[in-house]
């Protein structure tokens, strides 16, 4: 009977294809449909989500962290429940009327397909994918018809067997049954006959028993390919670059970066964000002014650390070889825009190694770190401001920095015949130490310090600083008939700030670039 009480309803339920599913439903308006994999409440099956409309629908899967960011800002369906049997529920999040830009476009889809009628199919997993419906514009708001089921492989066969076994154990039980009533008040016998007749009892209530237990197998073997399971909210997660695509990722930016320098920096804007993007255009300027060219770094090379992120801006910290080692940061700061290259620093020296975890993340510094280098930024900054060096373990002897101060040095020596030279220099707000890693016996990030020089001179004194301020100062002239002259430069000295575990910290860095000049 047991068999039969779960045979029979579960096979009504999943049908002769073996689908459980909820009805169709229909939802109007919004940009887009959203539906978190991991709302499925059963393990061991296909499940599936069929999307169908009169006009043609762009599907795509990718992971959470990017939808996310991607529909945030839109108004759209999003899915909050699913039973089976039964129905799924759902709510209208409020938004603008155009997703940030259109679907097919981007290219953190794990996959994709448009059609009028389009079925996804996925099992369940540990890292599970959010499934979005739009218009393959993202610009329309879209009436879908919306389905959801499990492919259960299998069930209703299962349930057939189990049937069949339970009329077999239901003839066995009633042979039993009557044995058992004949024998219920035996004659008189001698007390041997009595201990056969135990016997046989208990070897029946044995027989009974083992028919008990399989019947009880045969129930859950009915369902035993499909098994529920607690639904958990899982926060998505991503890691910015796998290692493997690194390579690829390196060589399309010293191609693109090669093809802006040909083109008057057309496109740099789509592959540089600042503070790289503003010491591009002021090299620009100044090779111009020299007769120069610039040329992209060939990397031969790459090693990249990227930290498991739950939201937008993603980044990760590459190590490139061109000669020496060069170390990038690399940022997408939406789901929608292009990863850029905020900052590149001509290290120098290799640095101590990356970290990995096993799944190709690396450990991001902690809050106390991130400040602790945030420090040793400013001591940098201090340094090429006064030229006193820190008393806090920041080492700063790299040629970047020491060069700085001599130039500076010079241009307050008597024989210049400056009247003043006063540096100012701060961190830059770009922040960049939050974006810290762990790397062996310490924590890496790269920084940027910004210095702005005020030179002048007595009245009637011509100031020669050289081609490339004249060149930034944009053709001005450098000399001035009365009152004081003066000319403020502003300078871009990128770093690297790695600390170690005893507290000191080595900031490397070969190069500092011009990048403005005004004229008071």
């Amino acid at each position: 009977m047991l068999i039969l009480l779960i045979a029979v309803p579960t096979a009504f339920k999943v049908g002769t294809d073996d689908v459980i599913d909820t009805p169709a439903r229909t939802l109007h308006g919004g940009q887009a449909v959203v539906f978190d994999e991991n709302l499925v409440p059963f393990s061991g099956a296909t499940a599936f989500l069929h999307i169908s409309s009169d006009s043609d629908l762009f599907v795509g899967t990718a992971n959470g962290v990017d939808v996310d960011d991607y529909v945030a800002d839109t108004s759209y369906h999003l899915i909050t429940d699913v039973e089976f049997p039964g129905d799924f529920t759902q709510r209208l999040v409020s938004g603008s009327s155009t997703l940030g830009a259109d679907p097919g476009d981007l290219d953190w889809w794990t996959s994709k397909q448009t059609g009028k009628s389009v079925t996804v199919r996925f099992s369940p997993t540990e890292r599970p994918q959010y499934i979005v419906v739009a218009s393959p514009s993202g610009a329309k708001a879209i009436d879908v018809d919306v389905r959801m089921g499990l492919q259960t492989s299998g069930v209703f066969g299962y349930c057939m067997i189990g049937f069949g076994l339970a009329l077999v154990l239901l003839a066995i039980a009633a042979l039993l049954f009557t044995w058992w009533r004949s024998n219920r008040l035996p004659p008189a016998r001698p007390l041997g006959a009595r201990r056969g007749t135990r016997r046989g009892t208990a070897a029946s209530r044995t027989l009974a028993g083992a028919i008990a237990g399989t019947a009880v197998l045969a129930a859950s073997g009915c369902t035993a390919p499909v098994q529920p399971r607690t639904v958990e909210p899982v926060v998505p997660t991503k890691i910015a670059i796998p290692h493997s695509k690194a390579p690829a990722f390196i060589k399309r930016y010293s191609t693109q970066l090669e093809k802006s320098y040909r083109h008057d920096l057309h496109g740099l804007s789509n592959i540089q964000a600042d503070p790289q993007l503003t010491r591009t255009r002021a090299l620009a300027v100044t090779s111009d002014a020299a007769d120069g060219r610039l040329r992209a770094p060939a990397y031969s090379s790459v090693t990249v650390a990227a930290p498991r992120l739950t939201k937008y801006p993603l980044w990760f910290i590459a190590r490139a070889k061109d000669g020496g080692p060069d170390y990038l940061l690399v940022e997408r700061d939406r789901s929608t825009s292009p990863w850029r290259v905020v900052q590149t620093v001509h290290a120098g020296k290799k640095l101590p190694a990356m970290i990995g975890r096993s799944d190709g993340s690396t450990p991001q510094a902690s809050s106390k770190e991130v400040a602790e280098l945030t420090t040793s930024a400013k001591a940098v900054a201090h340094f090429l401001q006064t030229g006193s060096k820190p008393d806090d373990g920041t080492r700063v002897s790299a040629k970047g920095l020491t060069d700085y101060r001599s130039y500076v040095g010079r241009l307050r020596s008597k024989k210049s015949g400056f009247k003043s030279v006063k540096p100012a220099c701060k961190v830059d707000d770009a922040d960049m130490t939050s974006r810290a890693i762990k790397t062996k016996d310490s924590v890496t990030a790269l920084a940027e310090i910004r210095c702005t020089l005020s030179v002048s001179v007595p009245s009637s004194f011509s100031l020669d600083l050289g081609s490339s301020i004249e060149a930034l100062l944009g053709g001005q002239g450098q000399e001035s008939e009365s009152g004081n002259n003066t000319i403020e430069v502003t300078s871009s000295h990128p770093i690297v700030l790695s600390r170690a575990d005893d507290g000191t910290t080595e900031v490397v860095g070969t190069d500092w670039y011009l990048i403005g000049a005004d004229s008071k």
